[in-house]
């Protein structure tokens, strides 16, 4: 994970049952993007919307570009307006 941005809309309680919710937005050549949404599936609205970059790194830490067989998989399951970058 290199980069999380979570915008909170209204609490949730103990015990309401949440929905997460998340698909993949953005693939560029050494990282990518994961959308969420929290839904309160008891109050039927949403709790947060949340962003998470990642990316894959080698042995020293580095990062790297997104391995051929990942990228592949990941881009056949986005919808074909998605823009690749």
């Amino acid at each position: 994970v290199v980069g999380v941005e979570i915008r909170y809309k209204r609490p949730a309680k103990f015990a309401e049952l949440l929905d997460i919710r998340g698909g993949f937005s953005e693939v560029k050549r050494t990282s990518f993007r994961i959308n969420y949404e929290i839904f309160n599936e008891t109050v039927g609205s949403t709790c947060a919307f949340a962003t998470m970059d990642f990316a894959f790194v080698n042995f020293d830490g580095k990062i790297i570009a997104i391995p051929a067989p990942f990228r592949d998989q990941v881009l056949s399951g986005i919808l074909p307006s998605m823009q690749q970058k």
